[in-house]
């Protein structure tokens, strides 16, 4: 399959960012999803549903930041490769870390019930690194979920970063992410018209509410 467009038009093989991908891997079970290095920090998502994760080294090695839990802000914003950049924006999530086999998951829903149907952030925890999807439903009548700032955001992403503890000794993360993200206003027609771009470059963070 040839890689998908990203930032200035380069197309970087191993990027491949689909909803059918983004699903098929957000449905299956921790142990058959297939992963491999992306060129750059990251993961991608190999297109066989059933294959066997490569040997990664250590999965629950010992972190140095606490488990997530609890309620927190998930902020995303444009890569400065966007050629025109959208607006910051966040969203209330609910947030769990638990051991899935042999590897420890971050999963986290909207808060608002209605949402929590059409999105799911799923990372996967090694020490204090995370990396896994970030991602709304792709069908083409979801045109995203509702942000803190009153805007609407439609977003199918890989994110990479690394989880730190804060001043209150709650844990957080941050770091960037690549694929699609839209935002626009609830009841426009479309799911950018506030900005859309799709980059190498997006940032992510994940704070405690």
């Amino acid at each position: 399959m040839p890689g998908r467009k990203v930032g200035s038009g380069a197309t970087k093989p191993g990027i491949q960012l689909s909803s059918v991908t983004l699903l098929l891997w957000l449905a299956s079970p921790p142990l058959t999803r297939s992963l491999v290095l992306a060129e750059e920090p990251g993961l991608v998502l190999a297109e066989e549903p059933g294959q066997s994760p490569p040997d990664i080294g250590p999965l629950l090695r010992a972190a140095a930041a606490p488990a997530f839990s609890g309620r927190y802000r998930l902020g995303l914003s444009f890569g400065t490769s966007c050629p025109v950049k959208g607006p910051v924006v966040s969203i209330q999530v609910e947030i769990e870390e638990t051991p899935a086999g042999s590897r420890i998951e971050v999963d986290g829903r909207p808060s608002d019930k209605e949402d929590a149907k059409l999105a799911r952030l799923v990372l996967l925890r090694e020490g204090d690194h995370v990396h896994g999807a970030v991602s709304v439903q792709g069908n083409a009548e979801v045109l995203g979920i509702g942000t803190l700032e009153g805007q609407r955001v439609w977003m199918q992403l890989m994110a990479d970063g690394t989880a730190a503890t804060a001043s209150g000794g709650k844990v957080l993360a941050s770091g960037r992410a690549f694929g699609d993200l839209q935002v626009s206003w609830p009841g426009d027609d479309s799911r950018d018209t506030l900005g859309s771009c799709t980059a190498r470059d997006h940032s992510w963070s994940l704070e405690p509410f």
